[in-house]
Order: C-alpha cells, then structure tokens, then sequence
C-alpha cells in the first residue's frame, strides 16, 4: 500500500442503491466518491439495480439481511419498494423481479390507507455479511438513511464494527413522518427516536444543502454539513458554446428526471397544458425526459396536450448535455400541495449542479418555500413562478419568459458562473474526502 492510499480511510457506503449513473442518490455518491482509492471503497445497497463499477469495485447486495415481513414476504419481492423502481433505457438496467405482483395501485392503496410499510421489514446481522464486512475492515461507515430498516442495520454494522459513522441526508423524509395510513403514526413514533440515536452515534452529519443543513443543525441539535451532487465540469459547461440556433424549431423547453406522484406530476402537467395553448400562437414546446417505466404510466396525461412529448432519458452525459444545450429553457417542477412541499422543502435536486454549469437559463415552477426556489432567488440563477397557477396564466407568464431575451442570458450567464464557482467537483470533492478523514479520525 502506497503512503498516499494510507491516508484514505476505510469507506463502507450502505444506502438503498449502489453507485449508479441512473438515479439521483446513486449519481450523487458517485461523483463524490469518484477517484476514491478502489480497495478503500465498498457498498452495501439492497435494490435491483446493477451497480457501477468505476469508481466503487466491491459491493455486497443485501438479501437475508433486509426482508418484508409476512404476509408482504409473500407478495413482494424484497426489493420492492414505496416508489417501484422502472427499467432505464441506457448503459444502466434494472435487474431481478419488479414489485408487479400486486401492482402499483394496490402498492398504493396499501401506504395511503394502511400506511407504516417501514414497520413491515426487518432487518438482522447475517454471518454472511458480517464475514464481508470484516473483511473489508472500514474504518467510517458512510451511510444515506431512508427509512426505519437503513436506519437499524447501520446502528448494528456501526456497534459489530466500530466504525465511526458518518450519516447523509438526501431528501427531508422525516417529516413525512406520520402522514398516511393508520399505521403512520406508530411508524413516526418507532423511527423518529431510532434517527436521533443514530445521528447522536455519528461522527459527521451531512445534509443535501445549506438550507437543509440549517434546518437540521437547530431541528436534531447537531452541527450538519451541506454536501450535494458534484459533476465534472466536462462536457456540462462547454456544450452550450457550440449550439446553433434554429429559429424555425421554436422556443424548447425541457423536463429531466423522475416524475413523482405527490411531487411534481401535477405541476408538470399544468405546465404542459400551459405550452399547449402557446403552441397555438407560437413555435413552443415542452420535452420532458424521464424513465420508460413513467412514460407508459404517465403518457396518457399529456397526450392531449399539443407541443409536449416524453422521451427515455439517453445515458451518455455527452449527450445529455447536448440535450440541455440545445433547449431554450431547463425546467424545474414541484407541486403545491402540502405533502409534497413537506417532502421537498429542504431537498435540492441532483440535476440542478450540471443545469446550472450548462448556461441555459432555468425555469422554476414550485412553492416559494422550497430550497431550490429559495437558491434560486437568492442567486438570481431562475426564473420564478413561485405560485399555483391555472394553465392560461401560467401561459402567459411562460410566454413573458421566452420574450425576455436578455433576462434569458443574464440567468444563463450567473448560473454557469455559480454552477463552475461552488458546485463542480474540483471545488466539492476535496471538501467532502477532507470531511471523512476528519471523522474517521475521531
């Protein structure tokens, strides 16, 4: 072992997915991590997703370790989910069975009327994984908790191990708690004390951004850190310099990502509805981007809507950012009910880093209180539609946008400038690896 590979701790990363290039938690902690010494490296992960082997080598898939409870151990496989994870069209695909079995609309049915699905999966230290872990030897457990289940079974790695521990929140979960089925409350009441154990054992709390990591500092009583996604700057802030503009195409707006049901699906289609009654007047679109599997859910909502199409996300960032590039305007979309603002308030999108480090201005369509809507207003980095709106007058709101045209380049400009200054990986990824040596040297 080389004296520079020496001074890289011992990572063991336990989240819900391995590395990946297709969803969000799986992007983040493969940009963060990337570069990290290979035999330092490793992941504990559970879902169905094949994992990325450029930046981590070593991987355990949980099985015996986390399991539904019976009767759901019969209808479930064990990785199904709350959110049913799709097939990616691109280099990442899904492998093992879907939770089909009983159908997303019973899977549905079950969290909105019964709700507490968390209670339903235990969790146990199998001499199979412990073998692997010890093995391994980490000295920090790097660890994204999303439910009661991550939560038990990095305390039971943390105390087999000793490890010091390391925790990172990507989403505000917890204060979804409660909210649900009759069985929520039992479920708020179970997992909010085992979070507060678990992030008095750490040794280092991260949160997905400032906003985040002010609320939780004062919420649990913990100094957090603010960490989120952290692109290479390449090809993100270079592909907009070599566009050509086509005026006979019409203004492009473009959606990237997942679409949420109590998320963005209702803004989204308003949003559409809106493009649709410019589309009369003017050479406007709307191309939204997001999986196969929400494409055939989702299509027959905007059919109806003139001048929008879905299409598969592509996989190559070359491409991808091409696709932004090429766009007039970035969306960003979240619902106004009080749910999803309580799941999103303190969340900042993985895409937005390499939307900012594009240059083409973005277009925020989401309650104020929101932290990307907050960002945005304090960087003057998006154009803002901070309130519900019916689709005429969204329209109308949408069509002062793409007339502005020196508005349109001044967002370009102070996004590319900001996403380049605070949030490429030159900037983030020192700052974070210096993080984890501290706590792992506690």
């Amino acid at each position: 072992m080389t004296t520079a590979q020496s001074s890289y701790p011992r990572v063991l990363v336990l989240a819900r997915e391995p590395f990946n290039y297709v969803f969000g938690a799986g992007i983040t902690m493969s940009n963060l991590f990337r570069g990290w010494p290979a035999d330092r490296l490793a992941s504990v992960y559970w879902l169905g997703l094949e994992p990325d082997r450029a930046v981590c080598q070593l991987s355990y898939r949980l099985d015996s370790e986390i399991r539904w409870r019976f009767p759901l151990n019969r209808l479930l496989p064990q990785e199904a989910s709350p959110h049913p994870i799709q097939g990616e069209v691109g280099r990442r695909a899904l492998s093992g069975p879907q939770p089909q079995s009983i159908g997303r609309q019973a899977w549905r049915w079950m969290n909105r009327k019964i709700g507490g699905m968390g209670l339903m999966r235990g969790t146990s230290l199998s001499e199979r994984l412990k073998d692997w872990v010890t093995q391994f030897s980490p000295d920090i457990i790097y660890s994204v908790p999303t439910d009661l289940a991550t939560i038990r079974l990095v305390a039971s790695l943390v105390r087999a191990t000793r490890a010091k521990l390391a925790v990172h929140i990507y989403d505000d979960w917890p204060a979804t708690l409660g909210n649900g089925g009759i069985l929520e409350p039992l479920y708020a009441q179970t997992t909010s004390p085992a979070l507060d154990d678990l992030l008095e054992l750490a040794d280092a709390r991260i949160a997905i951004g400032d906003d985040m990591a002010l609320e939780y500092s004062r919420r649990y009583g913990h100094p957090f850190y603010p960490f989120q996604n952290c692109p290479e700057a390449e090809p993100w802030a270079t592909a907009r310099s070599e566009r050509t503009c086509d005026h006979e195409r019409g203004f492009i707006f473009r959606f990237f990502g997942a679409i949420y049901r109590n998320g963005n699906l209702q803004t989204l289609a308003c949003f559409a509805r809106a493009i649709s009654l410019l589309s009369d007047q003017t050479k406007c679109r709307l191309e939204i981007h997001t999986s196969t599997g929400a494409i055939d859910e989702y299509l027959p909502l905007f059919n109806g809507s003139q001048g929008v199409s879905l299409h598969p996300v592509v996989a190559n960032d070359v491409q991808m950012a091409q696709l932004y590039a090429n766009a007039d305007a970035l969306v960003l979309a979240y619902d106004f009910d009080e749910h999803s603002r309580s799941r999103f308030r303190y969340s900042m999108a993985t895409k937005l880093p390499t939307y900012l480090l594009s240059g083409t201005p973005i277009v925020i369509y989401a309650p104020p209180d929101l932290a990307v809507t907050r960002h945005a207003e304090r960087t003057q980095t998006g154009y803002i539609i901070g309130e519900e709106l019916p689709p005429v007058a969204l329209a109308d709101r949408l069509r002062q946008f793409a007339d502005s045209r020196v508005l349109r380049a001044e967002i370009g400009l102070r996004a590319r400038q900001l996403g380049l200054h605070r949030y490429c990986a030159d900037t983030v990824r020192p700052r974070f690896w210096a993080l984890l040596r501290d706590a792992s040297a506690l």
